[in-house]
């Protein structure tokens, strides 16, 4: 069955989403309590072996790129959302974190190809970012690819 951590992040993404749904904006104290506990449980790997360590750093790392990525591009991607990576990274690890990734940036594309063809989104619209990660990531749990 899932484990306990994985029933977590479904919750904490959840709520992620309806607030940046509601919102469009991510409360800085949720963020920090998110990577807080994910370096707790990259922390914990070293000591209990339950996967490598240096993976969740290198998730974490993909995440400053977002960092970064949303520094050059003037917030086009939101802050919030590369900080919620670098949670996720520390918590998946790299390879897991690539596979969440590309799932939630396919569920984005094709929600926006449907809501341009139905002509209520321009190619200037912005839209909430969390809920494709919610949902990418529980399309992988279904799928047992985590």
């Amino acid at each position: 069955m899932y484990s306990f951590g994985q029933l977590c992040c479904v919750g904490y993404l959840c709520y992620l989403s309806v607030l940046d749904i509601q919102k469009r904006r991510l409360p800085e104290g949720l963020l920090a309590a998110g990577v807080g506990i994910a370096a707790g449980v990259a922390a914990l790997r070293i000591f209990w072996g339950f996967g490598p360590f240096l993976l969740g750093l290198a998730g974490a790392a993909v995440g400053v790129g977002f960092l970064w990525i949303s520094k050059v591009t003037d917030e086009a991607f939101g802050y919030g959302d590369s900080i919620l990576i670098i949670a996720l990274g520390l918590f998946l690890g790299l390879w897991k974190l690539l596979y969440l990734l590309m799932a939630a940036f396919g569920l984005s594309a094709i929600f926006s190809m449907v809501m341009m063809k139905r002509q209520n989104f321009q190619r200037t619209t912005t839209m909430p970012f969390v809920p494709f990660f919610g949902a990418a990531y529980v399309v992988l749990l279904l799928a047992r690819l985590f």
